[in-house]
């Protein structure tokens, strides 16, 4: 159950970054109340600056009316929000958008209005976003979602990573949106960024951002090495039923529907690897390793 805390709990600032209360620049965290699976304890929206230029929000999180209030009052005592930064269209992250805006008169940045018709301005692949003395660069991490972005504050090496990462578990990959080979990439550029802290948009800070990348490139890969073992020389082994049960043993029946989607990424790319193909016939289809 998610824990009930407190405004001042929720929005503590993140001293470990070197914050001071006497400095202007100074970043908070606010967890809005949709625990679930997919979003742990909640999505968490972060404040970034503060004094006379006022403050950006990334990831307002979901429509929920007093999230948006309690942002709305943190953001004030910042001299007020002025930018709304969005890392990609997914509901738990941008749904809020709209209505902080209404509440705060900022304006809403994100890659893509096809996937955020409501954005005021866009952000490409490397754009930099200026508040006072702060500067984020706007970095494409496809592969989540088409349009996955996350924010890089280089002078402090910190990265707000939305759903790149999670701060516990690993992240859904959903096709036809979500991208295998498109979010390996994203992982992999990101690994290559001086890092000293990830901020993801779900679970606690990451504070050995590269073990976790470097982690979790592993983990894709012994999944893609199960799934071609499964398969072997046999067609009749690669339903996906069967690749269901041999890779993801004692799956709560609950989770089944998610990690289907896990096997489907995971074939799309050994597919448009020349890997693997598949085979469609009356009694079904199958997945096969080529030769």
């Amino acid at each position: 159950m998610f824990p009930p805390r407190s405004m001042l709990d929720a929005a503590t600032d993140l001293t470990d970054l070197g914050n001071s209360r006497r400095s202007p620049w100074r970043v908070g965290r606010l967890t809005a109340p949709n625990p679930s699976r997919e979003t742990l304890t909640g999505t968490n929206s972060y404040l970034i600056g503060g004094g006379p230029d006022g403050c950006a929000v990334i990831d307002p999180g979901p429509e929920d009316a007093g999230h948006l209030d309690r942002l709305r009052v943190l953001a004030n005592r910042r001299g007020g929000a002025r930018l709304i930064l969005l890392t990609h269209g997914h509901q738990d992250h941008a749904a809020g958008a709209a209505g902080l805006r209404m509440r705060t008169g900022a304006r809403i940045l994100a890659f893509s209005r096809d996937r955020v018709p409501g954005a005021d301005g866009l952000l490409p692949d490397h754009t930099t976003i200026t508040l006072g003395d702060t500067s984020l660069t706007a970095i494409h991490t496809p592969g989540h979602a088409a349009d996955h972005l996350c924010f890089y504050l280089p002078e402090r090496k910190v990265l707000f990573a939305g759903d790149l990462v999670a701060g516990i578990g690993t992240v859904f990959i959903a096709p036809p949106d979500g991208d295998l080979e498109q979010y390996l990439d994203s992982l992999r550029r990101v690994l290559a960024l001086p890092l000293r802290r990830i901020f993801p948009g779900h679970g606690p800070a990451v504070s050995n951002p590269g073990n976790l990348l470097r982690g979790y490139l592993r983990h894709r890969a012994e999944r893609e090495a199960q799934t071609l073992a499964v398969l072997g020389d046999n067609p009749a082994r690669g339903t996906m039923e069967h690749l269901l049960d041999t890779v993801y043993t004692n799956l709560e029946p609950a989770l089944r529907p998610l990690a289907r989607l896990q096997v489907e990424a995971q074939l799309r790319k050994l597919e448009h690897d020349g890997q693997v193909r598949r085979i469609d016939s009356a009694d079904g289809s199958w997945w096969c390793r080529m030769p």
